[in-house]
């Protein structure tokens, strides 16, 4: 969270050197301006979400930024020291700020799901009695979204999934199909 908001506070400046009518008068208040911007989006999101996601189809989600843009608005708005001379430039400011901010935080990998599976993995495997070796068979699911039976079948067939074809060459496992009678999306099964 602190290197998401100083990488917010850092894009608020690179925008005010960037665009006219954006004043911010030094790097605490910048700090402080993206923490304003960050609590504003925390409180006024989830509401303006609920009355903004009708009419999202209809303007092509041209209406997100322009809410952006009255949040910063806001913001400069409710601070001393931190001023941007009209809507329009507001605007610039989220658009960019949202470019650095999707830039910086995929170069350092902030937004990897990846990163948090493991660390759930790691502290569950903590909290995990050691395995006992047993003659007792078991059951392995393998799950994978969205993949019909015909479609791994024939990845079988070319060779693309060999762990898979060994297990079931040995007989060690074997392949089942299952049907949910509803959709097939993870949250519906």
């Amino acid at each position: 969270m602190l290197v998401i908001w100083a990488i917010s506070a850092i894009a608020l400046i690179i925008m005010s050197y960037l665009l006219n009518g954006v004043y911010i008068e030094s790097l605490g208040v910048a700090i402080i301006g993206a923490a304003v911007i960050g609590l504003l989006n925390a409180l006024l999101w989830p509401l303006l979400s609920f009355v903004l996601v009708p009419f999202a189809v209809f303007t092509l989600g041209f209406a997100a930024l322009v809410m952006n843009g009255l949040v910063v608005w806001f913001a400069a708005q409710l601070m001393d020291r931190f001023s941007i001379d009209g809507f329009w430039t507001a605007f610039w400011v989220a658009l960019g700020m949202s470019a650095i901010n999707i830039i910086l935080s995929t170069l350092l990998t902030i937004d990897d799901d990846s990163s948090w599976y493991r660390n759930l993995v790691k502290r569950r495997m903590k909290h995990t009695a050691k395995p006992e070796v047993t003659d007792v068979p078991g059951v392995l699911f393998l799950e994978i979204d969205g993949l019909a039976r015909p479609i791994l079948e024939k990845a079988l067939e070319e060779g693309y999934m060999p762990t898979l074809q060994h297990w079931l060459e040995s007989g060690s496992h074997t392949l089942s199909s299952w049907e949910t009678d509803t959709s097939s999306p993870t949250s519906a099964s």
